[in-house]
This record gives C-alpha cells, sequence and structure tokens, in this order.
C-alpha cells in the first residue's frame, strides 16, 4: 500500500503565534472590527496571518500569502477548517480598509493596556519630562479607556526660560568668510527649501494603505521585541542560560537566533496520525521557557 505522507513546514512560525496569542491581539482586533456572520475568517485571524508572514521569512523576501502559506500548517496556526487560498487578497485588502476605520491609536493603546497589566510593565511617567502620568481606567473590556496626566510645572518653567536664544553652528571657521549675520541670514532662508517638500508632511499623501501597513509593520516588531524580552526575563529568573552562536551560555539571546534554532521542524500527517518531527532536547528546553500557550503549536 502506498502511505499518504503531508510534511508542511512549521519551524519558528508555532513561536510567533504563541506570541500573538500571548499579547492577545487576534481577539483585540475582533473587539474593534466585528466579523460578518457570513464570513469564515475573522478580522484578527487575518492580522494574525499578516504577521506571520511578516515574520516567516529569516532571509528572504516578503512573499504573496498563498505562496507564504501553501507549505505550512494553516489549519494548525490560524484554526480548524482555514485554508490557504481563503488568505486572499481580497479578504485581507477589507480587513485593511476596517483597520483604517477604527484607527490605529485606539488599536495600539488597547495593546499596550493589556501588556502593561499583562507583563507587569512599569509605566512609562519616570521617562516623561514634561508630564506626568496619574491614572489609567479601563472599562467594558477594554473597549473604553482614560488616561490621566498633569503638566509638570517646575520642568516647563525651566524649559521657558532657555527660549530667548539659541545656537547656530557651522563648520566654517573663518568668519571673514561668514560672518554671524549672513549665517543667521541663511539659517532663515532654509525655510524657502523646506516649502517645495512640505508635500510630503500633506495627509493627503499618505494614503490609508500606506498608514495601515506602517501598523502593521509596527504590530510585526511588537511581537518580536516582546517574545525576545519573554525569554530573556524567564532565563534570568531561572538563572539559566542557552547557547549563542558561538556555542556559549548566554541568557540574552536574540529572537533571530531563537527563531534559527527552530528551523526544521516539521508537521508530519502520515494516514491520519500528525506528528510533530525534530523536537530535540534543547527545542523542549527552549519552549518550557514559554508560557503553555505556545506548547499547542509543537504537541501532536
Amino acid at each position: 500500500m502506498t502511505e499518504q505522507i503531508t510534511i508542511k513546514n512549521l519551524d519558528h512560525l508555532g513561536l510567533i503565534a504563541g506570541i500573538i496569542d500571548e499579547i492577545d491581539i487576534e481577539n483585540i482586533v475582533n473587539s474593534l472590527i466585528k466579523t460578518d456572520q457570513r464570513e469564515k475568517i475573522s478580522a484578527g485571524t487575518i492580522v494574525k496571518a499578516i504577521i506571520l508572514n511578516g515574520l516567516g521569512y529569516l532571509s528572504k523576501p516578503l512573499y504573496l500569502f498563498p505562496e507564504f502559506f501553501r507549505d505550512k500548517p494553516v489549519e494548525k496556526l490560524l484554526g480548524n477548517g482555514i485554508k490557504a487560498e481563503e488568505i486572499n487578497d481580497d479578504k485581507i485588502g477589507r480587513v485593511m480598509d476596517e483597520l483604517y476605520q477604527v484607527s490605529g491609536d485606539k488599536l495600539w493603546t488597547q495593546i499596550g493596556l493589556n501588556m502593561i497589566k499583562l507583563f507587569e510593565i512599569n509605566l512609562t511617567k519616570k521617562k516623561w519630562k514634561y508630564h506626568k502620568l496619574t491614572e489609567i481606567k479601563c472599562q467594558d473590556k477594554m473597549e473604553k479607556y482614560e488616561l490621566k496626566y498633569e503638566e509638570n510645572k517646575e520642568i516647563i518653567e525651566l524649559e521657558k526660560t532657555k527660549c530667548g536664544r539659541f545656537i547656530l553652528a557651522t563648520k566654517i571657521m573663518d568668519n571673514k568668510e561668514l560672518v554671524g549675520e549672513e549665517m543667521l541670514c541663511q539659517y532663515k532662508n532654509q525655510q524657502s527649501c523646506e516649502r517645495g517638500f512640505r508635500f510630503l508632511k500633506d495627509p493627503l499623501l499618505l494614503t490609508k494603505s500606506v498608514e495601515v501597513m506602517g501598523m502593521l509593520m509596527g504590530l510585526c516588531l511588537l511581537v518580536y521585541n516582546i517574545g525576545q524580552r519573554m525569554i530573556r526575563k524567564e532565563l534570568k529568573r531561572k538563572g539559566e542560560k542557552i547557547r549563542n552562536q558561538r556555542q556559549k551560555p548566554i541568557d540574552n539571546p536574540t529572537l533571530s537566533w531563537i527563531f534559527q534554532l527552530f528551523q526544521g521542524i516539521h508537521l508530519v500527517q502520515l494516514e491520519g496520525k500528525e506528528m510533530v518531527s525534530n523536537l530535540t532536547e534543547e527545542i523542549r528546553k527552549i519552549l518550557g521557557y514559554f508560557s503553555k500557550k505556545f506548547q499547542k503549536y509543537y504537541s501532536y
């Protein structure tokens, strides 16, 4: 009998999916964009697929979605019944339009508040120079939020006293070649040049597709940095280390290196039975530094 074998490349995508689940990005997007009953795939799932695509390749250019997911275990990463061909341009385009309508600020604020709670991140207020954050309120399952802050009047008054003068610097050392008055005149004339390029700041130039793509790229960077923070924090908490590229033990690995270690992991289906191949002891140890949400992507 001919045995039916299907092999899908899982690699580090399970780690990315786990980080997305940990941050709860999928549910947050779905709370802002309601899914039509006629649609099989939610907006949150599409955003998850976009992040997987954005962080999926380590050294290759970004590919179209059907091509990217062609050899990936789509159902394991995105949900039962979901097929690669269903993550198409039409669906992605509609979700991007909806993301533009709900406002990136609202999405980022909800994700930020969720991370503060989840990862016990200290407020940013110590770094604020002119303001103090006094209160954060979150209501109705994060659909409403309220931030309160006040001015740091002492710092503001001190800065006001410095506003009466400014410094102009030049590399022309000969004061006969460029006197102070001429330097000031040249400085003021630069506005004529800047006016020629002010169209770059025109809101009409920033189309919605560019804004949404910037937002999605930001989410990719967020997922990467949160994942890196998670494993470094857990390594230091346990007082343990893993090997780096030079085979030396470290407790501050980059997530890119962790991704490389996960290359070659496959989801194998053999006559109805499913298994994950190449789960070495090193890989199992690394998975242990993440929460249980990550385990389901590498279990069978």
